[in-house]
C-alpha cells in the first residue's frame, strides 16, 4: 500500500503478472479450501460419532492426524496445480489475485475456477448441511419428541437460550443447536453468494465492481 498509494493504476498489470501476486493468490485459496476440507471433515466425524455412534467406523486419533495433513497437502496441490501449465495466468484475472474470475467468467483457468469454488466447494457445503442436520434429527429422535427446531431457531435468533434449553432437555442440546445453526449459516453466508456470482459469470451477465465488494 506504501509503494503503490496514489498511482496503483500505473503498476496494475506489472502487479497482477508479478511473482508475488501468485504467492498472494496461492496463500489465499490454500486458506479457503484447506477450512471448508477441515470443516467438511469435522462434519462428517462428527455424523460418525454421533448419527452411528456403534459402528466399527471409529475415527482415531492417528487417522485425524493422517486426513488433516492429507487435506492440507490437497489443499497446497489445488492451488499450485494451476500454475503447472494448466493455467499459467490463473490468478492474473484481478488485482487482488483471487481467481474467483467474477468480472471475466471465461479468463485463463476458469473451468478450473468453477471445478474448485463452484463443485468442490458446494459439495462440501452440502456435506456438511447433511451431517448436521442427521445429526439434529438423531438428537430429536432421543429426546421426547416434541418438535423444538423451529423454536430453537427463533430462540436462537433471539438469544433465549433458557427456554431453548428446556426446549430440548439440556443446555448442552441447546448449545450444539447454536453451533448447528452458526456453522452452517456460516459456511452458507460465506459461499452461497460466491457460488451464484460465479454462475452469473458464466452465463455473461455482468458482475458489477459494487456486487463483487
Amino acid at each position: 500500500d506504501a509503494q503503490f498509494r496514489g498511482n496503483f493504476n500505473q503498476h496494475a498489470l506489472s502487479w497482477i503478472q508479478s511473482d508475488a501476486c501468485a504467492v498472494n493468490g496461492i496463500i489465499a485459496v490454500i486458506s479457503s479450501e484447506v477450512s471448508i476440507f477441515i470443516l467438511s471433515y469435522l462434519s462428517l466425524e462428527r455424523y460418525v460419532m454421533l448419527v452411528h455412534p456403534y459402528t466399527r467406523c471409529q475415527i482415531s486419533m492417528p487417522v485425524t492426524a493422517l486426513t488433516l495433513a492429507s487435506l492440507w497437502l490437497l489443499g497446497v496441490l489445488l492451488a499450485v496445480l494451476p500454475l503447472l501449465g494448466l493455467a499459467p495466468s490463473f490468478y492474473a484475472s484481478n488485482t487482488v489475485c483471487f481467481p474467483l474470475h467474477l468480472h471475466e467468467g471465461y479468463a485463463d483457468g476458469w473451468q478450473f475456477s468453477v471445478a474448485l469454488f463452484v463443485c468442490l466447494n458446494g459439495a462440501s457445503l452440502v456435506v456438511i448441511a447433511f451431517c448436521y442436520v442427521s445429526i439434529f434429527r438423531s438428537i430429536q429422535q432421543v429426546s421426547d419428541g416434541q418438535p423444538c427446531f423451529l423454536i430453537t431457531v427463533m430462540h436462537f435468533v433471539m438469544q433465549t437460550r433458557r427456554e431453548t434449553a428446556d426446549c430440548v432437555h439440556g443446555a448442552a442440546r441447546s448449545s450444539f443447536a447454536q453451533r448447528f445453526l452458526l456453522i452452517v449459516m456460516t459456511d452458507a453466508m460465506c459461499w452461497a453468494p460466491v457460488i451464484l456470482m460465479k454462475l452469473l459469470a458464466l452465463a455473461s451477465i455482468h458482475i458489477t465492481g459494487e456486487h463483487f465488494s
